[in-house]
């Protein structure tokens, strides 16, 4: 276990150490966030991140050759697998020669299918020693490579305190010149700096006074809707409520149409028109008792003594037709008619009412779910 938690903060220490170099050469040699539009972080290589390798080491040989990097990798970038597989050989095949050319740098090299997807321990080993010899080859070129090497103290203890002053001077001026710089660039910025914190300052004073008023404004509803509906209904059984007065609707307005089919059936039998005619069509099932050759005169005789046997023959199905018993039915229909025509009254004032309850439980339904909104919004506040 000891081991392993060493493993783990070496490699940690490596991540730390290329994202600190990458970061200083970035302040010399600028990236090109048209390709990799990424920042660099401690934690790019602590996954697979094969975009971000195929980035960094180009960025990194770049810097070390520009002219030999772009003769040596012709894949770059690698826009498809065909391109990505080409740019891993030419990469492997390129670090060889960088081997040869620095024999101290000792980056390792690994098989090309290594890189297909690239990360961890290994990878950030490797990229860390590239990234220390273009370092190296940067400090040269500035003339500033004397900072890696510096001279032994002189064994005359005078002129090892004069090395020594020396030293301290040129940290001094170091030090004055990042200072200066440091405060140029604070000098600079500030003003916009300033600028921003007021404006992020004055939205904030205005979001909580809407804050504020959010508040009052559900305190408001709150206070209403208790007024309103004082009694806590549980919602679901409102919804079981609101459920049966619908359908209790439903079957009063089916109730309603019948009603009105019966009184368009009641006015067509109270409207029978029982004269003769003698140009209205004989009725099928007793066109067989009327002669077929027909006369200006109507034979009442033979009509009502074939209407009778008629009558007796269907004596069965329904009532003879006396004068007493159309009276009676008559006066029955009349009756009916009036019940109905009261009891059609009141379903049309029960449907008012419950046009009503069905309006009120809307208007309640949309004031829950408002209230409901708000408590869902504050309470995730």
């Amino acid at each position: 276990m000891a081991a392993y938690q060493q493993y783990k903060e070496d490699e940690r220490k490596l991540h730390i150490a290329l994202y600190e170099n990458l970061t200083l050469l970035s302040r010399f040699y600028p990236r090109q966030k048209d390709v990799y539009c990424e920042n660099f972080s401690k934690h790019m290589f602590t996954k697979r991140n094969r975009t971000a390798f195929n980035y960094v080491v180009f960025y990194l040989l770049n810097i070390l050759d520009s002219t030999q990097s772009k003769s040596n990798l012709p894949s770059w970038p690698p826009l498809d697998s065909k391109q990505s597989a080409s740019f891993r050989r030419e990469l492997v095949a390129y670090l060889k020669i960088i081997n040869l050319k620095y024999p101290e740098a000792q980056i390792p090299i690994y098989q090309s299918s290594f890189f297909t997807s690239p990360g961890g321990y290994k990878i950030v080993v490797m990229l860390v020693k590239l990234s220390q010899v273009v370092m190296f080859l940067h400090l040269k070129r500035s003339g500033n490579l004397k900072v890696l090497t510096p001279g032994e103290p002189h064994k005359d203890s005078a002129l090892a305190r004069a090395q020594i002053n020396g030293l301290n001077k040129i940290a001094q001026t170091i030090e004055n010149e990042t200072k200066n710089e440091f405060l140029s660039q604070v000098t600079k910025n500030l003003p916009d700096l300033m600028e921003k914190s007021q404006r992020i300052m004055q939205n904030l004073k205005q979001l909580n006074v809407d804050i504020a008023a959010a508040k009052g404004v559900l305190l408001q509803k709150e206070t209403e809707f208790t007024a309103r509906f004082p009694f806590d209904i549980p919602l679901t059984n409102l919804m079981e409520d609101v459920a049966k007065l619908k359908h209790q609707a439903e079957k009063s307005l089916e109730v309603s149409t019948k009603f009105i089919e019966i009184d368009d059936l009641l006015e067509q039998v109270l409207s029978l028109n029982v004269e003769h005619d003698k140009e209205e069509r004989v009725p099928s099932n007793i066109a067989h008792m009327i002669p077929s050759k027909r006369t200006d005169c109507l034979d009442l005789i033979q009509y009502f003594q074939e209407l009778s046997t008629l009558l007796e023959s269907k004596c069965r199905i329904g009532h003879f037709l006396t004068a007493e018993f159309v009276r009676e039915t008559v006066s029955k229909l009349e009756i009916y008619s009036a019940k109905y025509t009261a009891i059609l009254l009141e379903l049309k004032a029960q449907q008012r009412e419950l046009d009503l309850v069905l309006a009120s439980c809307k208007e309640f339904d949309a004031d829950v779910q408002q209230f409901l909104g708000s408590q869902i919004t504050e309470s995730m506040e």
